[in-house]
């Protein structure tokens, strides 16, 4: 294995994904065990990603290592972060990741941007925030609904990629292939998403290859890459490995990494830096079973390729609203005051 300097590797992640059951948050795994959590309540545009970007970049500099949760909607966005050598992590609270002190003071603090708004500008302006507020409501629902429109094609379709899937044949080979990495400590099944479907399109972050020595790349056409994985964590399960894992919009699994013995395993093309072992998912398939549904498959493809393309489009209508919204945020906000109360956090509680 290669000998990365995982000190200097960027800890980037997703808080939450959106998927065809509508927004799935997973910061109660990522902050689970902290002794302190700041919660920051605000519109958008009003400064919570650049006071954790602060807070995070001040961190880094004193030498601690920061985990970075992005907004899987705009990936452009911090929605939490934790370092969690000093037990201490921030988030935004606001809506899908809605988020409140169950332990007040002793445990979460409340961070309020808002007081460094002018509120009554902002009421001015209160129906075409409604207004904007609503659409972008709206137009999310759509996208659960050609989310989940999708996941039926995918249902359709199981019986047939079952019907040519060697499933024994794969799982004698995941399970080959997981005993060469050895024992572990005991297994666990630890969300650490790194895709997104969002504004900015489908986006993959480069956490897991980035921290591997090794990887491992299944190639996949026949849509059978989910399982492959899914054996892969039994084997897993049965070494007492533990397992990070990150499901695409359908709740398969898409990427899988062993922090004990650092591999990381993706699904499509390899890392720029090439894979060191090219799992083909071709090598499991019936032939002869696959021939009689290869036509039906074809068809549930170029529909879900045409649901996805609408996905994309709605995505397109949810960034230009949201920035619409944002825009009469920030000319509501005195960033002067703001920088001034992120000094001050900054200089009481990150050494």
């Amino acid at each position: 294995m290669t000998k990365n300097n995982l000190d200097t590797v960027p800890l980037r992640f997703f808080i939450g994904a959106n998927t065809a059951r509508g927004f799935v948050n997973y910061a109660d795994d990522v902050f689970n065990g902290l002794r302190k959590l700041y919660i920051l309540k605000g519109g958008p545009g009003t400064g919570k990603s650049t006071w954790m970007k602060r807070a995070a970049d001040k961190a880094e500099r004193a030498g601690f290592p920061v985990e970075r949760y992005y907004c899987s909607s705009d990936s452009d966005s911090l929605d939490g972060i934790v370092i969690r050598d000093l037990g201490i992590g921030m988030t935004d609270g606001t809506a899908p990741h809605v988020r409140e002190a169950v332990y007040p003071g002793a445990r979460e603090e409340l961070l309020d941007p808002g007081l460094a708004w002018d509120a009554e500008r902002l009421e001015e302006r209160l129906e075409e925030i409604k207004t904007l507020s609503d659409r972008k409501a709206a137009l999310f629902t759509a996208v659960y609904r050609y989310l989940g429109a999708i996941a039926a094609l995918r249902a359709e379709a199981e019986p047939c990629r079952l019907s040519c899937f060697d499933a024994e044949k794969a799982e004698a080979a995941a399970g080959r292939w997981i005993r060469r990495l050895g024992t572990g400590n005991g297994f666990s099944l630890v969300p650490r998403q790194i895709g997104s479907v969002g504004m900015n399109g489908r986006v993959v972050l480069d956490t897991y290859t980035a921290l591997a020595g090794e990887t491992w790349t299944v190639s996949d056409s026949r849509g059978l890459a989910g399982r492959i994985l899914r054996l892969l964590i039994g084997s897993a399960g049965e070494a007492g490995l533990a397992v990070w894992i990150s499901r695409d919009p359908f709740g398969e699994p898409e990427a899988l990494y062993f922090p004990e013995k650092r591999v990381a395993v993706t699904v499509g093309q390899p890392s720029p830096g090439g894979a060191d072992k090219i799992i083909n998912a071709e090598r499991f398939v019936k032939k002869e079973a696959l021939a009689a549904v290869r036509g039906k498959l074809r068809f549930l493809a170029r529909l879900e390729a045409e649901m996805g393309k609408r996905v994309g489009e709605l995505f397109g209508e949810i960034r230009k609203t949201h920035f619409e919204i944002e825009a009469i945020y920030r000319e509501a906000m005195d960033f002067q005051k703001l920088d001034r109360m992120i000094n001050r956090f900054l200089s009481e509680r990150i050494p």
